[in-house]
């Protein structure tokens, strides 16, 4: 099981690796769920561990919110949540 702070790294290596023009992650709301249904992608059916780091990219108005969810058992980036619905993460 990985610790809030190593998925705040993993998110800081998912953002730069994917070209993601963020402005801030939000280090202090990292939040951690048990036995979170997936809904798609391969774990489908299935539930997980998994943090939530919030970023926020630049938007016209305002920064605009994101949130990267990580297995807390492989390190593996599961997806990413933005105000138009889920972004899954290319392998």
């Amino acid at each position: 099981m990985i610790t809030k702070e190593k998925a705040i790294e993993l998110a800081k290596i998912y953002l730069k690796n994917s070209e993601w023009n963020y402005i801030f992650i939000s280090e202090e709301k990292v939040e951690f769920e048990e036995k979170l249904e997936m809904y798609s992608g391969k774990y489908e059916d299935k539930k997980r561990d998994v943090f939530t780091v919030g970023f926020r990219i630049e938007g016209y108005d305002g920064p605009i919110p994101y949130f990267i969810y990580i297995d807390a058992k492989t390190s593996e980036i599961l997806y990413v949540l933005g105000p138009h619905g889920k972004i899954d993460v290319l392998e």
